[in-house]
């Protein structure tokens, strides 16, 4: 009798094993902009943005590389990008076209940092351009994290 057991167990092995040893966990690699670069277990079906959870990102990492859904997979790496930063206007060199593009700045403004250079020599710090008229704190606020000299 114990014989016919083990055989049927042995039998329902050989016959179900993707049944008997599914995994409930995947190894994903992490590395990049993480605090610690690193093999960590994770459960079956988690997503991209899961990751987080898992994970310490450096203050360079790009979260929004965190907003696809996308599904991790048993041996994926996973490498964590630099945000991209845009790249600031220098308010120097920049014509009319490259101010415009600044929240707040129109054309005529833009012609108006324009001409101030011109009278009055290259800004010497950020702050300096609220010395050009229509320039005030609040529109300087709105660019100041958009410009350079």
């Amino acid at each position: 009798m114990a014989c016919l057991i083990i055989a049927l167990i042995v039998s329902w092995f050989v016959t179900y094993p993707e049944k008997t040893f599914q995994r409930q966990e995947i190894t994903v690699q992490v590395k990049g902009e993480v605090s610690t670069e690193k093999t960590i277990q994770l459960p079956l079906g988690i997503k991209l943005p899961g990751l987080l959870n898992y994970v310490e990102l450096t203050e360079r990492a790009d979260q929004d590389f965190f907003k696809q859904q996308l599904p991790l997979k048993d041996g994926d790496i996973i490498t964590v990008p630099i945000k991209k930063e845009a790249e600031k206007i220098a308010i120097n060199t920049a014509g009319v076209s490259e101010l415009c593009q600044l929240k707040g700045i129109g054309p005529v403004l833009a012609q108006r940092i324009i001409d101030y250079r011109l009278q009055h020599g290259v800004f010497q710090k950020l702050e300096d351009l609220m010395n050009v008229k229509g320039i005030k704190e609040k529109t300087f606020a709105k660019i100041k994290d958009f410009i350079c000299l």
